[in-house]
């Protein structure tokens, strides 16, 4: 939304904040978006005055419905949660975290109840991505409520001017801080005895499946049950997150993947219990966003462009295999979305944009479904992918349905170029040809 309020949410009018623009990205309205249940408008109110009180320009939503939250988020400095057992349960709430945390949003949680019966609330979504960040309590009522106010609005400011914006993974500085502390804690228990691949596999250039898990289980037992639980349904989704992000999905894991996975989310000595942890606050972020129930979706897809993160960009790449059609669909229009990588385009995105193009052209243009074939087409069109102009010839020329078609011929002439020119030119000569013969 814009500088003007409207009547479904309350900004502060007396101040303006500047307006803070960058090449390729949101302006920045606001100092801080809240999120909260629908429960705890009454709470919002009177915390967002007390921001105002405070010096800040605060987004909040009163109308209930809390349709324009994601592009507030986008367009703050600073993402506050309110958590209370009835956020802890909120839909909207879970997706507004995932996006700020996706899009690189400095994220302050502040308890307004007590935090032990929140976490009983919590999914295991919520939960993992709560874990690494320092949640500040707040009793409004209480006779410390002042000073708990002043720690909320000194970590508010802290955070909006160290936002890391490194592309190794998600994490705001915070996060990092903090995981880098869980880092020295855990590795102590294994003092002297290298990392994780130099512990158990240093003779082997790869390692299987089933032995990586048998291994990993033991080394990490009481951090899993910690993090993770020690519910069948959330380790199986451990497991099955790291079968795909450090397997790529196969019943080998090489050793130059592994160091790979490594260094890019923490450098070398980042301990491989971090790297877990990176690894599915991500991929739970990216699938609560995209999810076809969530309700920030659009705002992200709309918005792509302005998330300048290979992380995010990689995500959405392997949402491109996902069996869920729908996803698959929302992927492919999510990365048209994407803009075109330039000369100043850094590398990791620029490399998982050519993956994200290479595997739309060998599996989107020929997926079962229809709507992922005409989303393929039309995202490749937008990342200029010349690469793609015979696959989106044959989708103009052979496919069954006429909406798939026309859209592979608009994405043609969008990609446009000699070689799109050609084609189309070629088919139409042909069709013209066989029209002759039919009179």
């Amino acid at each position: 939304m814009g500088n003007k309020p409207t009547s479904s949410s309350k900004v502060d009018t007396q101040r303006q904040p500047s307006a803070v623009t960058k090449p390729g990205s949101v302006t920045v309205q606001y100092d801080v978006m809240l999120s909260f249940a629908a429960k705890d408008l009454s709470l919002a109110a009177k915390i967002a005055d007390q921001m105002r009180d405070g010096g800040l320009k605060v987004w909040y939503d009163d109308s209930k419905e809390f349709l324009k939250n994601g592009r507030a988020i986008l367009e703050s400095k600073a993402f506050v949660l309110l958590l209370t057992e009835s956020s802890a349960e909120s839909k909207h709430c879970k997706d507004d975290i995932a996006l700020a945390f996706i899009s690189n949003k400095p994220i302050v949680p502040v308890a307004l109840q007590d935090l032990k019966k929140i976490s009983e609330k919590m999914d295991f979504g919520l939960k993992l991505t709560l874990r690494p960040m320092k949640v500040l309590e707040l009793d409004i009522k209480g006779s410390d409520a002042d000073e708990q106010f002043q720690a909320v609005l000194g970590q508010i400011a802290d955070e909006s001017s160290t936002t890391d914006t490194q592309e190794t993974g998600l994490m705001n500085k915070t996060t990092r801080i903090k995981l880098d502390k869980e880092r020295q804690t855990a590795e102590d228990a294994f003092a002297g005895t290298g990392d994780f691949w130099q512990r158990h596999f240093a003779t082997c250039d790869s390692v299987d499946w089933d032995e990586f898990c048998a291994v990993f289980s033991k080394d990490y037992q009481q951090d899993i049950a910690e993090v993770f639980g020690t519910g069948e349904e959330d380790r199986e989704q451990l497991f099955k997150l790291l079968k795909q992000r450090l397997f790529h999905g196969k019943v080998v894991l090489d050793k130059s993947r592994y160091y790979e996975v490594c260094n890019r989310y923490g450098g070398e000595m980042a301990a491989f219990w971090e790297i877990v942890q990176t690894l599915a606050m991500e991929e739970n972020s990216i699938r609560e966003v995209f999810d076809m129930s969530s309700s920030v979706r659009l705002a992200a897809v709309e918005n792509l462009a302005n998330i300048q993160s290979a992380s995010v960009i990689g995500a959405l790449r392997r949402l491109l295999t996902d069996k869920d059609a729908n996803v698959r669909a929302i992927a492919c229009v999510s990365l048209g979305r994407v803009s075109r990588a330039t000369a100043e385009t850094p590398v990791a995105i620029k490399d998982q944009l050519r993956r994200a193009e290479l595997q739309m052209i060998a599996v989107g243009l020929k997926d079962p479904d229809r709507l992922v074939r005409e989303a393929s087409a039309m995202a490749l069109a937008n990342l200029g992918s010349t690469d793609g102009i015979p696959g989106i010839v044959h989708l103009w020329r052979n496919d069954a349905i006429s909406n798939v078609r026309a859209a592979a011929l608009v994405a043609l002439e969008k990609i446009g170029g000699p070689e799109a020119q050609s084609a189309m030119h070629m088919t139409q000569v042909l069709m013209e040809e066989i029209g002759n013969l039919q009179n």
